[in-house]
């Protein structure tokens, strides 16, 4: 369990708080809740040079910056059907995503998540970027390693995500 000190110290004065600390807070809840599956079929293309790649999502107040990543050669910019752009890590994409035709791809990933209640705050996400995180957002964690913790906003949850029933 974190320190008192600790979280008095990312709450107050980071403002962001630890990939660490989201893992130690959030996972026994995730790791207690449903399993989801992503049904949408996405868009990804393969980087051959680094890229700056900005994710947006639908927010509480219109469109808003969810994360920023720079992607670098072997990587894969993967695009869901709302539109969201961000950067999966070429074994990591390959290991949740299996190649359908042209630049399509069928995911095969599954996630545990749950519904956040808290405050609105910041987190880093595992690949060391800063991510929002809103009231009513789904905190996930992938299967079957359950090693890190990332936002989906509620909106591209419910339309690329539906419970694993098997």
């Amino acid at each position: 369990m974190l320190r008192l000190i600790d979280y008095i110290f990312q709450r107050y004065f980071l403002r962001c708080f630890s990939q660490r600390y989201m893992l130690e807070r959030f996972l026994p809840e995730i790791l207690a809740s449903n399993i989801y599956k992503k049904t949408a079929v996405v868009n990804a293309r393969k980087l051959n040079k680094s890229e700056l790649i900005l994710t947006y999502t639908q927010g509480k107040d219109g469109i808003e910056l969810e994360t920023r990543r720079i992607g670098k050669p072997g990587d894969y910019v993967v695009k869901n059907p709302s539109g969201e752009e961000y950067i999966i890590a070429e074994k990591i994409f390959l290991d949740r995503y299996e190649h359908k035709h042209f630049n399509m791809y069928r995911p095969v990933g599954k996630v545990k998540a749950v519904k956040y209640k808290g405050p609105d705050i910041n987190f880093y996400a595992g690949w060391g970027e800063k991510m929002i995180l809103r009231t009513g957002d789904m905190l996930a964690s992938p299967a079957p390693n359950y090693d890190e913790i990332y936002r989906i906003g509620i909106i591209e949850f419910l339309q690329s995500y539906s419970p694993d029933l098997l």
